[in-house]
């Protein structure tokens, strides 16, 4: 029963949330739009704070639903083949654009081919979207975020993405897995961060069992490896 009033609490309070800023978030946009009435420069630079500031607020309602969504025992993961390549070329259709933006090169290597394991396709696109995201935030420009497929002697299924960017120490790794500690952080572009990207990917995995693994150091970049056995 307090399962059932939870979810009705959180889809009210995350569309009441959504919609108003939503809502401002275009009305705000219009005033930047060519045509407009001119502002001045002090002005265009309060509406784009403003604006980033609800698009944060709007990331993070998301963040949240997302993550009590998939940590609840009732949710329903629907498995079924899917093939490497197919995953990772959805996966780079999604985060390149926003690689290129910043001036990075995302290289991948799949020594997988078409090989497929039983998965949640969607669920799984969204954990390499989330990961591939976090590289591609806290990596500075130039720099290369490389993905490599492969199949072990024991047939289990590894993917592997690895940047050189800021890097996290492996207590706040443990803590964030624990449940213990989310922490915000902004991005090597003054990306804001909720603070959830890597809960979710841990609940994600759960949910799959998938086992992540994540070898990081402050300063040194990241690495994730994604081992996915091949009978589960």
């Amino acid at each position: 029963m307090g399962s059932l009033l939870d979810k009705k609490i959180i889809s009210s309070i995350s569309h009441d949330l959504r919609s108003p800023i939503t809502s401002n978030i275009g009305l705000l946009k219009l005033l930047l739009k060519e045509g407009s009435e001119p502002l001045l420069a002090k002005q265009e630079k309060f509406i784009r704070a403003v604006i980033g500031s609800m698009e944060f607020e709007l990331k993070l309602i998301e963040n949240l639903v997302m993550l009590f969504k998939i940590s609840e025992d009732s949710f329903q993961v629907e498995k079924e083949s899917v093939a490497v390549d197919f995953l990772l070329e959805r996966t780079m259709e999604r985060v390149d654009p926003l690689a290129q933006i910043k001036g990075l090169r995302i290289s991948v290597d799949n020594r997988s081919g078409n090989h497929s394991f039983q998965t949640d396709k969607d669920l799984f696109l969204e954990l390499l979207r989330r990961i591939v995201g976090n590289s591609i935030n806290f990596s500075d420009t130039g720099d290369i975020i490389d993905i490599v497929s492969k199949i072990t002697k024991a047939g289990d299924t590894v993917i592997e993405i690895a940047d050189t960017g800021s890097g996290i120490s492996a207590r706040l790794v443990s803590s964030i897995k624990n449940g213990d500690k989310i922490t915000p952080s902004a991005g090597t572009s003054g990306e804001k961060g909720t603070g959830l990207g890597l809960a979710i990917c841990f609940e994600i995995c759960k949910k799959l069992g998938v086992d992540m693994q994540i070898e990081s150091k402050p300063g040194e970049g990241t690495k994730v490896k994604l081992l996915i056995k091949a009978r589960q």
